[in-house]
């Protein structure tokens, strides 16, 4: 007796008190990227799965030259 594989497009929509309902981490307003959203959490045959948007949570550091960069790895190598 084979057992179908679940689908994401098949399941159900979550329940208001439903554990595994979709979550998401609050935004920040000013913020040029989003924050990973976890978009989905599932407990499967091979544990719990989590299903996650990946957008970059930080924002691009655009305002350093590359001169303060290139002096600050260079002082991170040394001390290393």
């Amino acid at each position: 007796d084979v057992q179908p594989v679940r689908d994401d497009a098949t399941q159900q929509p979550a329940e208001p008190d439903d554990r595994r309902r979709p979550m998401a981490f609050p935004a920040v307003p000013e913020a040029r990227h989003g924050f990973h959203r976890l978009l989905n959490q599932r407990q499967g045959e091979l544990g719990l799965q989590f299903l996650v948007d990946w957008i970059p949570t930080w924002e691009p550091a655009s305002n350093l030259d590359r001169g303060h960069v290139a002096e600050y790895q260079k002082l991170m190598r040394n001390w290393r």
